[in-house]
């Protein structure tokens, strides 16, 4: 701690948090004092409001700061938003919760869609906060919707460390010319402005500047209210905004006024205020109830019911318990609470004592009477019966309370694990997400490792390995010491039954995979034809340079390449290996399943080819030159282009092309030939004609020479096609025939010499001779 700001006195330091911590947004406020700024947690994520001081501000002093703090925390009335932590040195921070539901004025302005219960109700509540500070002597003399913000119940709370900063709103009493001119009567002053909004919606004085508003409160003008109803209201409105402040109402008179029901807004559901309204004078009963000095032997006295569960009033009061319990009687409350623990306690005073805890606990923002009562140790733990709420208790405790978690907890976490491991692993979810809270959170940690097989035999497998994924992520030490175990726990679950607990464990070795994993390729494959886990499956094995391929991995693949673009991603890669090339061509039903479109099957072809020892055995298949035949019919350019890089791989024999010409490939080729109306995919084409007519001969080649005759005039490329076909041609007598009918020598020697080397034209002349 900062030499210079404290030490502060015990119990505020345990709420100084470093401002690291805090993630700064947007200012709400600015001004030469101090700022006040939107934030949030980086630690739990919650939204805050943060006040901070300017250098050569009074906040900045020390003894100031360290006094605001102390003047802050001794407020605790319900319809005050207290601070919850601050920092103790550079940058210094004052720190509150910020209301999701926005503040007043955001609900007026933005949204304005308060009923008159919520309006009446958010009334009562500012008038109550007003009468609490009041009768310690504290003044608003801030007030403004700005500071009064909505909570998710519907009633209001007022930013306690903005009530005191900020500035004077221009529609303060006549009276006052400073912050410390502030008296109850001028507090009044401006509740009656709060009203004002509530009632119309509007802001007072509209767009007037602050002087002209300040010019108007002096001269005893005020918004008009007169033909406002019900009447009542608005008569107390004027009431507060009497000039001379004798004549305004005491805040007890407005309680009194506003609980009575004598006045409300318009449209007031009196049931939702006269049960609000109960849930105060519960309160106050208690509260008036006489106190003793709470010591462990002689608690309050209104706690006494809860010492004997025989009392007539037991149950009933524990179960209003969040109504009557005050936040410095927790600890008296859970030391009585312990007691009911023993042997011989009735089951169902157990049960009620325990729900009473957890609904202190879910209503409760500090946990150190919680932490200091020991009554996290002494809970029922042995007994399953009890299971159910004292997981609820557990449940508030490692959501919000994380670091009331020690090892001494670890015996009973194990004890829960047994039991139930599908609660317990949710103790263990909230617990990773608050790490930076705990000085030493490995050893509890480390109790998931040590029950790993606990959680797999779970139903709760899933929410293991996510857990135990995000510790690894998120905490890369955690991860490296822990590496070799959490390897073969994620290699674990890849065989769970359980379809979540495996994709969660896909995820994770997904993410972490390094060359040490040694992966069950086995199990891997045959979750390639899982429906719930095909796509993890697939995802890996993409991942891998190297994996088995067997004929189970592609027959799946086939099967599913057909509407999976990553299965047949993947069956390409399988295609490219030694063995998925040798299994492809063992079985080639794949050209003709219908599972593949043509243009896929041509591809796979491609790829199945580039391995020399299968190219025989896939030119002999029967199904080719109909998968050839069809894939004729493409239009697509790039196809056809593959159908001559194909070619280049195949085989070729005679009695290959034979079966090609049974199967009029050659027609179609010809045909596809002088339809296409793109040089390059023409030449490449024609290489096709190149390819077949130098292996062997089959008499469809005759076909070829007066279209390829007529292209040696076309573009270079196509030229240099057509002329090396007709080179290979030529060594067949029958073509060379034909060339000497159609007097080709003529043709070529119009071939310009540059393009065409002489040397090659000498040999189709030499062959038709």
């Amino acid at each position: 701690m900062s030499d210079e700001f404290g030490p502060f006195p015990s119990p505020i330091d345990r709420l100084i948090v470093q401002s690291n911590n805090i993630s700064l947004e947007r200012d709400m406020f600015t001004c030469q004092q101090y700022t006040v700024s939107k934030a949030y947690s980086k630690t739990t994520g919650d939204r805050l409001i943060v006040l901070q001081p300017a250098r050569k501000s009074f906040l900045s002093k020390p003894n100031n700061y360290t006094n605001f703090i102390i003047k802050c925390t001794k407020l605790t009335c319900p319809f005050l938003l207290p601070i919850v932590s601050y920092t103790d040195e550079e940058p210094l921070m004052i720190i509150s919760d910020y209301l999701k539901q926005g503040s007043l004025r955001d609900n007026l302005k933005t949204r304005n869609n308060l009923s008159g219960a919520q309006k009446t109700i958010i009334a009562i509540s500012i008038a109550n906060a007003m009468l609490y500070c009041h009768h310690r002597n504290v003044f608003m003399p801030s007030l403004t919707p700005d500071i009064i913000y909505i909570t998710p119940r519907g009633n209001a709370k007022i930013s306690v460390i903005e009530m005191f900063q900020r500035p004077l709103p221009p529609w303060s009493a006549p009276e006052i010319r400073s912050i410390n001119d502030a008296t109850t009567k001028s507090d009044v002053f401006l509740l009656g402005f709060i009203l004002y909004e509530l009632f119309t919606g509007d802001s007072p004085f509209g767009n007037m500047s602050d002087d002209e508003i300040r010019q108007n409160i002096k001269d005893k003008k005020r918004p008009s209210v007169s033909r406002l109803e019900p009447q009542n209201l608005s008569h107390l409105i004027q009431k507060c905004w009497s000039h001379q402040s004798e004549n305004r109402p005491t805040i007890e008179e407005i309680v009194r006024t506003l609980e009575s029901g004598d006045v409300v807004f318009p449209n007031t559901d009196m049931n939702e205020v006269d049960y609000f309204i109960s849930k105060l004078e519960n309160r106050r009963r208690k509260k008036n109830m006489m106190k003793t000095s709470p010591t462990k032997n002689q608690p309050n006295a209104y706690l006494h019911v809860f010492m004997d569960y025989n009392n007539p009033t037991f149950f009933s009061d524990l179960v209003r318990i969040e109504d009557i319990l005050d936040t410095e009687d927790h600890y008296q409350f859970y030391y009585i609470c312990a007691n009911h623990f023993k042997a011989g306690t009735p089951i169902k005073v157990v049960i009620a004592v325990l729900e009473a805890i957890r609904v202190v606990l879910e209503n409760t923002i500090d946990y150190t009477a919680f932490n200091r009562s020991n009554i996290l140790k002494l809970l029922p733990y042995d007994d399953e019966q009890f299971d159910r709420e004292i997981f609820d208790i557990l449940n508030c405790v490692f959501c919000n309370s994380p670091k009331s978690i020690t090892t001494d907890q670890a015996r009973v976490l194990e004890l829960l694990i047994k039991r139930n491991p599908s609660k317990t692993i949710i103790l263990f979810a909230y617990y990773c997400k608050h790490l930076e809270q705990i000085s030493d959170p490995w050893p509890i940690i480390q109790i998931l490792i040590d029950n790993v097989k606990l959680f797999y035999h779970s139903r709760s497998g899933a929410e293991y390995v996510s857990t135990l994924f995000f510790l690894c992520f998120n905490y890369q030490n955690f991860y490296k010491k822990n590496d070799d175990i959490i390897r073969q726990i994620f290699c674990t679950f890849l065989h769970s039954e359980d379809a979540g607990a495996a994709k969660a464990a896909y995820r994770a070795v997904f993410t972490l995979l390094d060359p040490k994993y040694q992966l069950p390729f086995p199990q891997i494959i045959s979750d390639v034809g899982d429906t719930d886990l095909s796509e993890c499956a697939i995802s890996l094995l993409l991942k891998i340079t190297n994996f088995p391929v067997n004929k189970l991995l592609i027959d799946t693949l086939l099967m599913l390449s057909g509407v999976r673009p990553d299965a047949y991603l993947l069956l390409l890669r399988c295609a490219d290996t030694m063995d998925g090339s040798s299994i492809l061509s063992m079985d080639t039903n794949w050209m003709s399943s219908g599972a593949l479109t043509d243009a896929e099957c041509l591809k796979l072809l491609m790829v199945t080819l580039k391995n020399l020892q299968v190219r025989k055995q896939i030119t002999s298949s029967p199904l080719l030159p109909n998968l050839l035949n069809s894939v004729l019919k493409n239009d697509d350019s790039q196809v056809l282009i593959c159908i001559a890089k194909t070619m280049q791989c195949l085989n070729v024999t005679r009695d290959f092309l034979n079966v090609l010409a049974e199967n009029s490939f050659f027609k179609k080729l010809l045909s596809t030939i002088k339809i296409c109306s793109d040089d390059i995919v023409k030449s490449f084409l024609i290489d096709v004609i190149s390819i077949v007519s130098k292996e062997s001969y089959n008499q469809e080649f005759l076909t070829f020479i007066d279209p390829l005759m007529e292209y040696l005039k076309g573009s270079e490329r196509l030229m240099k096609s057509s002329f090396s076909a007709l080179v290979y041609l030529s060594f067949h007598d029958e073509c060379a025939k034909k060339m000497k009918e159609k007097n080709i020598s003529d043709a070529l020697k119009k071939l310009p010499s540059t393009v065409i080397p002489s040397d090659q034209v000498q040999t189709i002349i030499s062959n038709i001779q």
